[in-house]
């Protein structure tokens, strides 16, 4: 992704020695590895594609003789001085880091021990933190990001952050900070500090279903929040007249003027009614009786539209509301998964 990118390039145009680049390709997908598979290319860097399965599946099962056979067949048997695994979602066993005595390292877009795992600028967000950060780690041959810390640098969060700025942000921070490191291994090494376990939090891989908006539930501050983290990824969605709605390009009544009037009591939590002033839907969000103005909405089956056209279309009734969305394997996909970050 363009978090490990921005590693990847560091290191090069500062005439590091980068010989080989192991973007990891899954058997679903293979978008996920085309950005660092493409700056390799243009970079002229050797690139081997470790597939989800086989070689890859033996290495983080701790298969004996699975590292010496990856290292040889991408190193030519050379060897490597040291290793470098950003956004690599792999366990890498200690049989492979053993290789490297200590010089295995990992960038991770939080400061550990906070958010260990695979989401943590989407958790800082959600949580409303002020503050993030990277952290230069190495890696832990016992568990994802537990590694001795090498170097950490804060970032303030601004207010109404959203979630591809400050990744960009935190990749060029990150980029540097691994630079550091591997200018100065040997002093970064002597001075590597242990986590603090009793300071731990995890930050699990976010579930789609995480995207799905509750009205009722949900008031427009923290509507606009699950947008700022998530829509990158997974937009924001509710059923409309049985359908799913995707609702895009979400922002805060309450940061324009005129102010919106409150609504009255008997309001219903999802209604919703077209404010010409700022050419968008407004809807109801009951806890905190706010509204959360919607620009665009992208119905199932149909093209994208702006807030105008989607109202003119389904001249809505008013007893049309935004439900929530609920899907039956929601339980079954808020799975764990964590990858070293």
């Amino acid at each position: 992704d363009g978090f490990s990118v921005e590693s990847c390039r560091r290191l090069v145009e500062a005439g590091m020695q980068v010989t080989t680049v192991l973007p990891v390709v899954s058997h679903r997908t293979r978008t996920p590895a085309v950005a660092l598979r493409e700056y390799a290319r243009e970079a002229g860097l050797a690139s081997y594609e470790w597939e989800q399965g086989g070689l890859m599946r033996r290495i983080s099962a701790g298969k004996s003789g699975a590292s010496k056979e990856v290292l040889n067949s991408t190193a030519g048997g050379s060897g490597f001085d040291v290793l470098v695994a950003v956004s690599f979602g792999v366990f890498l066993p200690a049989e492979l880091l053993g290789g490297f005595a200590g010089r295995a390292l990992n960038v991770h877009p939080s400061l550990l021990p906070r958010y260990r795992g695979a989401a943590p600028i989407q958790h800082a967000l959600l949580n409303g933190d002020a503050t993030t950060g990277v952290t230069v780690q190495q890696l832990s041959t016992a568990r994802f990001d537990a590694g001795r810390i090498l170097r950490q640098t804060p970032l303030a969060v601004p207010p109404l952050a959203f979630f591809a700025p400050l990744h960009d942000r935190l990749a060029r921070q990150g980029a540097d900070d691994l630079l550091h490191v591997v200018r100065n291994l040997d002093a970064s090494l002597r001075a590597a500090a242990p986590q603090d376990d009793t300071h731990v939090t995890h930050a699990r891989k976010i579930p789609k279903q995480m995207s799905a908006v509750d009205f009722e539930q949900m008031s427009a501050d923290r509507v606009f929040t699950l947008h700022r983290a998530l829509s990158h990824k997974t937009p924001l969605y509710a059923s409309f007249r049985s359908k799913r709605v995707q609702l895009l390009s979400l922002y805060l009544p309450a940061t324009i003027a005129p102010p919106i009037t409150p609504a009255p009591a008997s309001t219903t939590p999802g209604s919703f009614f077209f404010h010409k002033p700022s050419n968008s839907v407004l809807v109801y969000c009951a806890p905190d009786n706010s509204w959360i103005g919607v620009q665009q909405f992208k119905v199932e089956g149909k093209s994208l539209q702006d807030a105008k056209s989607f109202y003119v279309g389904y001249q809505p009734t008013p007893d049309d509301k935004f439900l929530p969305w609920v899907e039956e394997s929601f339980l079954a996909d808020s799975s764990d998964n964590e990858h070293q970050r």
